[in-house]
């Protein structure tokens, strides 16, 4: 990777376009996209947004998800909000190849502005 690549730590995107892939040197690259679509299809999210994080012990990007749940309200308590995030990365588990599986981990998040977070990543 050149670091003329990298937005923030961790977090790299074309400069030439707007989509990305994950990168990673042993399995084929993970495109965001298709790990977002998944997600989608998950009943309890309303939103999420998939990138790739850069680790050291890996040598690689995993991915990892920030999720906005599809009834916030619902999660009262950091216990509830944990929870939500380890059953979406087991659901994922079940939907997707290995190497695409939430190694980066999932994140909660009451919201996001689409268009803000577009141009964060």
């Amino acid at each position: 990777m050149h670091s003329d690549r990298f937005l923030s730590p961790g977090v790299s995107r074309s400069a030439a376009s707007q989509s990305f892939m994950i990168e990673s040197p042993t399995p084929p690259a993970v495109p965001p996209a298709e790990l977002e679509s998944v997600l989608l299809t998950h009943p309890d999210v309303a939103d999420v947004a998939v990138i790739g994080i850069q680790s050291e012990r890996e040598a690689t990007e995993l991915p990892r998800a920030y999720v906005v749940h599809a009834r916030p309200e619902e999660l009262k308590n950091e216990a509830q909000k944990t929870a939500f995030s380890q059953n979406v990365r087991s659901w994922m588990q079940g939907k997707v190849a290995n190497y695409k599986f939430l190694r980066g981990g999932a994140f909660f998040l009451a919201w996001f502005w689409d268009q803000c977070w577009r141009q964060f990543i």
